[in-house]
């Protein structure tokens, strides 16, 4: 008895951060974090978009941050789920009026597409609540499978992107070659490379 209550107990304690989790301050409310196996670049305000799991790479500077990454929807979808809870929750639920952030989500079919809006907000309660996990789970993996971006960022095993700090806009999913096209276009510095 006695070895099954250290056991529990050790369970327990190890649930904390664990010795790989970490963060780093990207600059101007972006942030890079580390969770066990998972690394994804989360944002300061909700409409404010960051980059899923799972980021193999990054750079940054004052004005740019570059991101390699490789998504599967396993390490995804339990990021979209918290979005969709924490964006619909925000729509459906506050009495501030919604900020210009808000309109490319206002704008993408993932809140457009009526069918989609409605099995989502079924779920969606006041304060962000879940109704039903398994059902926004649902939603949620229809979204994966359907919406545009997502299966952009599904079609390749890598994927890059660029943030812009000061617009707060994200460029990609792109390729290999696209990202540098792209870097190129925006006359990023030459400088800012992967490590």
């Amino acid at each position: 008895m006695r070895c099954l209550y250290i056991f529990i107990l050790s369970s327990f304690l190890s649930c904390g951060p664990g010795i790989g989790d970490m963060d780093q301050d990207l600059g101007k409310g972006y942030t890079f974090l580390s969770e066990g196996s998972n690394r994804f670049i989360t944002t300061d305000f909700i409409f404010k978009d960051g980059i899923y799991p799972n980021v193999l790479n990054y750079t940054f500077d004052e004005n740019y941050i570059l991101v390699m990454q490789k998504a599967t929807k396993e390490s995804v979808e339990p990021y979209l789920i918290d979005q969709l809870r924490v964006k619909y929750g925000y729509i459906l639920y506050s009495d501030e009026l919604l900020p210009t952030s808000a309109n490319s989500f206002l704008n993408s079919k993932v809140w457009k597409d009526s069918l989609w809006n409605r099995n989502i907000s079924n779920e969606i309660l006041r304060g962000s609540y879940i109704r039903n996990y398994r059902a926004l789970q649902k939603a949620a993996r229809i979204v994966l499978s359907e919406d545009e971006f997502f299966k952009k960022m599904f079609s390749r095993e890598i994927n890059f992107y660029i943030i812009d700090k000061n617009s707060e806009k994200v460029y990609g999913p792109f390729s290999e070659k696209d990202f540098y096209a792209q870097l190129n276009a925006m006359e990023v510095s030459p400088d800012l490379k992967f490590q």
